[in-house]
């Protein structure tokens, strides 16, 4: 005898119990597919982790050194502009003193070789002047005499005087004068001496 069937009445589901079904299958699909991707999230997660507790820290430390090495010692060279010589002539200190021309002649041609140059010949002897005595005048030699008037000046007479004059040569011994031109410098006196006409004794000046 076989058992009969019981039928159950049939039911139709609503429009909004569709919906709920299909939303809570659609949540547990996203659920199943998402639970490998946290596992896998996890995963490298993890493995990050312990790569950072594994890596060894840098430390990096600056350096600074400067040892200066520059050194400037000044030299100081000084050059004299002018040699003193051994000893000069008469002509040849007067004539580095004062910057004449280079070429200058025999003291007995200073004359004119002086006012050429600009000189004014005077009477009176004042300190500065040029002495010039022609040859074979007041003791001088045959090339004639030059040297430059000291102080003090002295007058013994209405046109006379008494002078020291500086240069290399003179009437007696003189007083030595350390000079930067020449070596052989003096001061010499000369007494009673006197101007005289047609260039044989003159005191030359600028």
């Amino acid at each position: 005898m076989k058992w009969p069937r019981n039928k159950l009445p049939k039911r139709r589901l609503t429009l909004a119990q569709v919906i709920i079904i299909v939303a809570c299958l659609t949540v547990i699909g996203g659920v199943i597919y998402a639970l490998p991707q946290l596992f896998h999230l996890q995963l490298l997660t993890q493995t990050l982790a312990t790569q950072q507790s594994s890596t060894p820290t840098l430390t990096v430390k600056p350096v600074l050194s400067i040892t200066p090495t520059l050194s400037i010692t000044p030299t100081l060279t000084v050059k004299p502009t002018h040699i003193p010589s051994p000893s000069c002539t008469d002509t040849e200190y007067v004539t580095n003193y004062y910057h004449l021309l280079s070429l200058y002649p025999q003291a007995k041609d200073w004359f004119s070789w002086l006012r050429d140059q600009g000189w004014t010949a005077d009477g009176r002897p004042n300190t500065g002047d040029i002495l010039v005595i022609n040859a074979n005048e007041h003791g001088a030699g045959p090339e004639g005499y030059v040297g430059i008037i000291q102080q003090p000046v002295t007058a013994t007479g209405s046109q006379t005087w008494t002078m020291r004059v500086r240069s290399t040569i003179g009437p007696s011994d003189g007083q030595h004068v350390a000079d930067i031109y020449c070596s052989n410098v003096a001061n010499f006196l000369f007494d009673n001496l006197a101007a005289r006409a047609s260039d044989r004794v003159a005191f030359f000046h600028k």
